[in-house]
């Protein structure tokens, strides 16, 4: 059997410091797979960014796992500075057939490095036939807080959904979601249908913290009840959701009621602001808790337990100056047998050094990570427990 291994090479090209910042220009990803006579390339990528640290152009290849130099796709992207679109396109190479293209647009009203930051306006989904498949509008007021938020789908049964947001003092007050859509009847006539699909409301204390929540979703309602301390630190987040679920029978044995009524609660509890636990229940059993514990201002141990079984077991340590030095994960069969271990060590920096996994008393695996004078990862390698290389993952940068 062959032994697969993936080496990864990071290249970013160009170099200079902007005030004092080192900032990355572009990022080469090599990846191969390689057997024990040849080695395959598994894919490349190439990405691009601006001084802000935003991409505005990358190329992926991706080919074939085990034919040698057979592309299977390729990703594009393009990010226009001065109409602040963003062009993106997928090219699918099926064996033996025609390419395969799609091509997503979207026009950014505030373009960030981290997609979550950015605001967009439009985004345009065309399919393989050069249609538009998929349109999202969004509109913001003059705090640039979204107030909507359109989706039209036009492939089979068009549709559309809007959700609405309304603020009070840059605070989202209330959330709802109207749907319409195209169906076929009972006389195989088009017809168009529409109904409210979300309706939740938020209240908050004089500091702007949210305190209580309600509403409903589908058939689902939800009430939520935040409690904070006289400091102003979490307490407690409590979430109630109850929903109806029709109960089936039969014409000899009905069912006794048409509705059966299910409760799932999930509770957060805080200590000085710090979660220490996570407790989920259905009809008022518990199906999964989270417990935490700190020593110093640090989580000590963290335990899971399904249905009161333990499930996992995560354990730290730390050295002397409060830094961290081992992280230990267990998992546990439902009868209570360690299943693997994965423990991770550090270094002075708090940087991950080394990962081992073991099942039982065997150890399966090994990685290893290495870094540079600047606390960069510049190597990871993975091994088998006979020291056999698996894997390896190569770190080289430069910069503006």
């Amino acid at each position: 059997m062959n032994i697969l291994l993936k080496i990864f090479f990071f290249f970013f090209i160009s170099c200079s410091i902007s005030f004092g910042q080192a900032q990355i220009k572009e990022t080469v990803v090599l990846s191969y797979t390689i057997g024990e006579k040849d080695s395959l390339t598994r894919f490349r990528k190439t990405m691009q960014y601006d001084t802000s640290g935003c991409l505005i152009q990358k190329q992926n290849y991706y080919y074939h796992f085990r034919e040698k130099g057979l592309l299977v796709k390729e990703e594009k992207a393009f990010f226009n500075t001065s109409t602040k679109i963003l062009k993106e396109e997928i090219i699918d190479y099926p064996k033996g057939a025609e390419p395969i293209r799609k091509k997503l647009l979207t026009q950014y009203l505030d373009y960030q490095a981290k997609e979550k930051d950015s605001k967009y306006v439009l985004r345009q989904l065309f399919d393989k036939f050069g249609e538009l498949a998929k349109e999202d509008t969004l509109t913001y007021d003059k705090d640039h807080n979204l107030v909507k938020l359109c989706s039209y789908v036009y492939t089979g049964n068009t549709s559309l959904s809007c959700h609405h947001y309304t603020y009070k003092d840059s605070l989202q007050t209330r959330w709802t979601m109207d749907a319409i859509w195209t169906t076929i009847n009972g006389k195989g006539d088009v017809v168009e249908r529409s109904g409210k699909r979300r309706d939740y409301r938020y209240k908050y204390n004089k500091s702007g913290k949210l305190i209580r929540a309600c509403g409903k979703h589908y058939k689902k309602r939800f009430r939520q009840k935040i409690k904070y301390d006289k400091e102003g630190k979490l307490k407690e987040n409590k979430t109630l959701v109850i929903r109806k679920i029709k109960q089936s029978g039969t014409k000899e044995k009905p069912a006794k009621k048409k509705y059966r009524i299910s409760k799932e609660e999930h509770t957060l509890s805080y200590d000085e602001g710090r979660l220490v636990l996570d407790v989920k229940t259905l009809n008022k059993k518990e199906i999964d808790k989270r417990e935490t514990t700190y020593e110093n201002g640090l989580i000590k141990t963290v335990k899971r337990t399904v249905k009161g079984y333990l499930l996992e077991e995560i354990i730290y340590r730390y050295t002397t100056e409060l830094t961290i030095l081992e992280k230990q994960t267990s998992r546990y069969t439902k009868t209570g047998q360690l299943h693997y271990r994965t423990t991770a060590h550090y270094d002075d920096n708090e940087n991950l050094v080394r990962e081992e996994q073991n099942m039982g008393e065997k150890l399966l695996s090994v990685i290893t990570y290495a870094y540079d004078d600047a606390a960069n990862l510049i190597e990871q390698s993975l091994s088998t427990h006979n020291n056999k290389s698996l894997e390896k993952t190569l770190y080289i940068y430069k910069y503006y």
